[in-house]
């Protein structure tokens, strides 16, 4: 009889220490995810500081900007245009990938 004791003693301290390390588990998986967030948000600013630098310290985009809204595209050389086409490709990428954020829960709806 004293060994039953024992046994559901031990038993009911395990379960309690399953329980607070399933309460430990579930916090350590927020902050995971919280900090996942935070970087994901960071990466993202990132990214859009340098995609506004690069431009600002182009030696080239501004003028061919410039130059589209002041005389439209055909004004544009065929190198200008060959740049143009791929500042604009590499923002739809961008792009993507921060839809791509989204839809996998990493952007709130503001943000997105």
């Amino acid at each position: 009889m004293n060994f039953e004791k024992l046994n559901a003693r031990l038993t009911f301290v395990a379960n309690i220490g399953v329980v607070i390390g399933l309460i430990f588990l579930v916090v350590e998986l927020r902050q995971s995810n919280d900090q996942a967030a935070a970087a994901t948000e960071q990466d993202r600013s990132n990214t859009v500081d340098v995609q506004f630098r690069e431009y600002a310290t182009s030696d080239y985009l501004p003028e061919i900007y410039a130059k589209m809204a002041e005389s439209g595209v055909d004004s544009l050389s065929s190198v200008e245009l060959l740049r143009a086409r791929a500042w604009e490709n590499a923002r739809v990428a961008r792009m993507t990938g921060q839809v791509s954020q989204y839809y996998q829960g990493y952007l709130d709806e503001e943000i997105y």
